[in-house]
């Protein structure tokens, strides 16, 4: 679901990429070698990079497979990674990449034009069953061309604004591997790809096990030199928050991110600021993402607007926030995060308002016609009451939750909480086989996004990013005018309309929105910032000698 101010000007009438100047990240005092031992809520569901869908799979991908450009953490700018320059034509529409020679898979082979091609072909070929993400990342892509061995050209149908984007961060992976019919099935616990570490033991639900790869065309590079530091990266799947903050405690954990209530807790433990650190990271920059409770807008209780608008009436969100994250969160309004220049700047948030939640549901026929402590109505022919079950995956929201469940039980509505496996929650996602779901969802780290797939009628089948259902036909066409869209202001104009009205068709339940981010790390982490502008510089970490 990789869903950007660009700095990369597409306003001129040919561009060419070629030697950057942007400044090199890391310390000189940074050191090679040691274990960085880091925490994951959850196994991935796959390590596939075709078939990864979640973060926690694409987190894993990171460190292990590559794309042809990247952006620079601090000036966000592009930076060559496996294609050294690139070309953008007139219209808009064709992009020309050149690989570096020599660069290496993880089984030796060497990369060519012809595996940048297959990883983008790869989603149309009968191969995969569950690579719609894949499939809606690379239609819009009329022809590829292998102009050598060391060179490709894209050409798309459409001059939509994210396409260079869409092209220059896509995963590049080996067709004698990916492509190869017999293997398909034992690629979900593995990733073959060119980066800076490769796996070297995978146990589900346990642990997986990361070294450098000693291959990696980076290695002799002056940009790199401060970068990817450690000799091993060993992945914890610790879910339990109370497992994982006494691993922090006793050293068996060196990173994990941290909720905000533990954040605040824990910076004033006797181990705190002595043996584990807790960290605020600000790069409000690239922060797009938000946490949002998403309704299944195909069931008959979600279908009026005006109910939407009450149960997000009933949400104590101030209350929540105080009580659970000391008043550092705001209110989230819209869509998609406050912060980002998407969202309609004049906009405000839905208040608490119980009274005038139960005059809507009143307005819209809602009655308790027998009694039983729960509002109900006639629709199409049949009595439905107006109750749901909420999905979710970390069990910190039903601490959230609660507060909310118990605000409508007092007006009649009915909500279960339902804990799901990380891998079960997905898989019913995917299935549209839901009442209502909490996650956070968004754009993370792309701050010119283009949010079609989300809110488009058109992506709402099974296995899309619609999950919820959501149609409007003004707002479909805003998106189709915005992706069209270079001029960044313009685009915005678009962009801030889509964002109102589906923020005023109550499509979600708006939750909060962080400005920060919060993590914890062991005293064996060094570091040469809390953070980058654009990053959190985890890659730019290294482990102090003798620790």
């Amino acid at each position: 679901m990789r869903q950007n101010i660009v700095f990369v000007s597409f306003f001129f009438t040919l561009l060419i990429g070629t030697a950057h100047t942007a400044p090199i990240l890391g310390s000189p005092e940074a050191k090679k070698g040691g274990v960085f031992r880091y925490n994951l809520p959850a196994t991935p569901p796959t390590l596939n990079p075709i078939t990864a869908r979640d973060n926690y799979s694409i987190t894993v991908k990171y460190w292990l497979a590559e794309s042809l450009l990247d952006r620079h953490e601090e000036t966000y700018e592009w930076m060559p990674v496996l294609a050294e320059k690139y070309s953008i034509s007139k219209d808009k529409k064709e992009f020309t990449f050149d690989l570096r020679k020599g660069v290496k898979f993880h089984d030796g082979s060497e990369l060519t034009a012809e595996d940048v091609k297959f990883s983008f072909e790869v989603e149309r070929l009968d191969l995969y069953q569950t690579a719609a993400e894949g499939a809606i990342q690379t239609e819009w892509l009329e022809k590829i061309d292998v102009l050598d061995r060391y060179k490709i050209r894209f050409r798309t149908k459409k001059a939509i604004f994210s396409n260079f984007d869409q092209i220059a961060t896509h995963s590049i992976l080996p067709k004698t591997i990916y492509g190869d019919k017999e293997k398909v099935a034992s690629l979900n616990k593995t990733v073959v790809g060119t980066g800076p570490y490769r796996i070297k033991e995978y146990q589900p639900n346990t642990k997986l096990l990361l070294e450098a790869n000693p291959d990696w065309w980076g290695r002799g590079l002056p940009e790199y030199h401060h970068k990817y530091n450690f000799a091993q990266i060993l992945v914890r799947f610790i879910m339990e928050d109370q497992v994982k903050l006494e691993m922090l405690e006793t050293g068996d954990l060196d990173y994990a991110g941290l909720k905000i209530d533990q954040y605040l807790a824990r910076t004033k433990g006797k181990r705190w600021g002595k043996d584990v650190f807790a960290v605020r990271a600000d790069y409000q920059a690239v922060f797009t993402t938000q946490t949002s409770l998403f309704w299944n807008l195909r069931l008959p209780q979600f279908q009026s607007k005006r109910t939407r608008e009450a149960l997000q009436l009933l949400l104590d969100r101030n209350l929540i926030n105080e009580k659970i994250r000391g008043g550092l969160s705001s209110l989230a309004i819209g869509p998609w995060s406050n912060f980002s220049y998407y969202a309609d700047p004049e906009m405000k948030p839905t208040p608490f308002d119980p009274k005038r939640a139960r005059e809507l549901l009143r307005e819209e026929g809602w009655r308790d016609s027998d009694g039983n402590g729960i509002l109900d109505k006639e629709w199409e022919g049949k009595k439905i009451e107006l109750k749901f079950n909420l999905n979710y995956a970390l069990r910190d929201w039903e601490k959230y939750f609660s507060i909310y469940q118990e605000e409508l039980k007092k007006s009649g509505v009915r909500m279960e909480m339902q804990y799901l496996d990380w891998n079960l929650f997905l898989k019913q996602l995917d299935e549209l086989n839901f009442d209502a779901y909490i996650v956070g969802r968004g754009y993370p780290g792309v701050i010119d996004f283009n949010p079609k797939n989300e809110w488009h009628s058109a992506r709402t089948a099974k296995m899309d990013n619609n999950t919820i259902g959501y149609k409007n036909t003004a707002v479909d066409k805003l998106l189709e005018q915005a992706e069209l869209e270079y001029n960044r202001e313009k685009r915005a104009k678009l962009l801030r309309k889509a964002y109102r009205l589906i923020a005023e068709d109550y499509s979600q339940l708006q939750l909060l929105n962080e400005s920060f981010a919060v993590y914890a790390h062991s005293s064996r982490i060094k570091k040469p910032v809390n953070n980058y502008k654009y990053s959190q510089g985890l890659d730019y970490w290294w482990i102090e000698t003798g620790k």
